[in-house]
């Protein structure tokens, strides 16, 4: 297997991306506009945030000397912020064309609505093939085409990844079915059990709120309420392995959306472990986990081999056992070359009577 490395310019021009996105996200003003409402002759004023197609409006107050101030102010930081929006949106048509990954029209659609939300900056993780694709660029790389076919969207959060939820937070399904005009809930297949997935009228696009099963947790019959984004989520087996330690990344295609997105040597094990526990109706989407794993560590053992161990000590110090004797089962049936390095590491830390990091949290 070998390694397909992005043109350096390609590279450099990512890392400058991801930059200018996290600068620039205090400032967007996408979607923000203020909005006059005239009652009994007197003038009130509204910040208004548009996403999808619903909107949000919060009273500034009343219109005065003070008040117009705080608006032309406002506005004067938005026209800085656009200039560096237009800056982001060329940066990224050259990483594009440089030979940096794009994700499709319908994704950024979705995502950048959800991105003005504020869901992936109070802790919402990116994960499945989308991460996987942000992966190529964030570390410089060409994936196969054939690991990334997909239209599935997951967005993985616990309460416990969440950090300043504001009270007023939109129910994540609402804001899901608001991103675009032809997304559904799909039903599940208990009636009585709300929906944790959505997809868009007519396309193969998907999206899927999913949750951590904490270890030797029972799995109960129906999803999951997700208290900070006030939906409900399907619950899965070590999610919460990849939860941990996620990463800023971006997405790009008219510019770069800023998301979450798990550390790429603890993504490739748990897709490892995942792959196994699949079903024989899902055999082609365990293909594709073990692919998406193979290239990572490829990657990995080439350039950053030390992340490579430490998701390995956090893998073996798993609360369940299961974990850790899955992962080292599937080790085994990776490229010769990858599998002995592995078991390599993982024999000589097996005789050491202490991991080097502190035990898991």
């Amino acid at each position: 297997m070998t390694v397909n490395y992005l043109n350096e310019s390609a590279a450099v021009l990512y890392s400058e991306i991801l930059d200018k996105a996290q600068q620039n996200s205090v400032l967007r003003p996408d979607g923000f506009s203020f909005a006059p409402k005239t009652r009994n002759g007197i003038k009130y004023w509204y910040l208004q945030h548009a996403f999808g197609h619903s909107r949000k409006q919060v009273y500034i107050g009343r219109e005065d000397e003070g008040t117009l101030k705080k608006i032309m102010q406002q506005k004067a930081q938005w026209e800085l912020a656009k200039q560096d929006q237009i800056q982001l949106e060329k940066l990224t048509s050259m990483a594009i064309m440089g030979g940096c990954s794009k994700i499709s029209g319908q994704a950024y659609k979705v995502l950048s609505s959800l991105e003005q939300s504020g869901l992936f900056s109070l802790g919402c993780v990116l994960a499945g093939s989308y991460a996987f694709q942000a992966y190529g660029n964030m570390l410089g790389v060409e994936w196969s085409s054939k690991s990334m076919m997909t239209q599935d969207v997951d967005l993985a959060a616990d309460d416990n990844c969440l950090i300043a939820v504001p009270e007023d937070f939109k129910p994540l399904g609402e804001q899901i079915l608001a991103s675009d005009e032809k997304m559904l809930a799909v039903g599940a297949l208990n009636h009585s059990h709300p929906s944790t997935s959505y997809h868009v009228r007519g396309k193969e696009f998907r999206v899927d709120v999913i949750t951590s099963l904490k270890p030797n947790e029972p799995a109960k019959n129906g999803p999951y309420y997700l208290t900070g984004l006030k939906t409900h989520a399907h619950g899965l087996r070590f999610l919460d392995f990849i939860l941990k330690d996620a990463q800023k990344a971006v997405l790009l295609h008219k510019t770069a959306i800023l998301v979450n997105v798990p550390d790429p040597a603890r993504f490739a094990l748990h897709k490892l472990v995942i792959s196994e526990r699949r079903p024989a109706a899902e055999q082609i989407k365990s293909r594709k986990d073990i692919s998406q794993a193979a290239q990572l560590i490829e990657v990995l053992l080439a350039d950053r081999p030390g992340d490579l161990w430490r998701a390995i000590d956090r893998a073996r110090q798993y609360p369940s056992p299961k974990f850790a004797a899955t992962l080292l089962k599937m080790i085994v049936r990776l490229p010769s070359h990858q599998s002995e390095a592995m078991l390599e590491y993982w024999r000589k830390e097996n005789n050491n009577e202490k991991f080097r990091e502190d035990d898991w949290e």
